[in-house]
């Protein structure tokens, strides 16, 4: 699956995260900040994974999706 073909709640969630959320990770607010430039790679991964399996990858997208969904309620 494609970030531009996700469900608009988790594309809500994801741009919650990376507006919001991932600059708050950390202390100074960086164009660098890890939060957006390893993390959320790594949960992009996650949405090509089958979902008969588990990895890492969609391990991180489940767990940006349910800070964002924690935050925003």
């Amino acid at each position: 699956m494609s970030p531009l073909t996700l469900p608009r709640p988790e594309t809500e969630l994801i741009h919650y995260w990376v507006v919001f959320l991932s600059g708050n990770m950390l202390l100074i607010d960086t164009p660098d900040n890890p939060c957006q430039t390893v993390s959320l790679p790594l949960a992009l991964k996650g949405l090509d994974a089958s979902s008969a399996e588990s990895n890492i990858h969609l391990s991180i997208f489940h767990d940006i999706c349910d800070c964002g969904r924690l935050r925003a309620a």
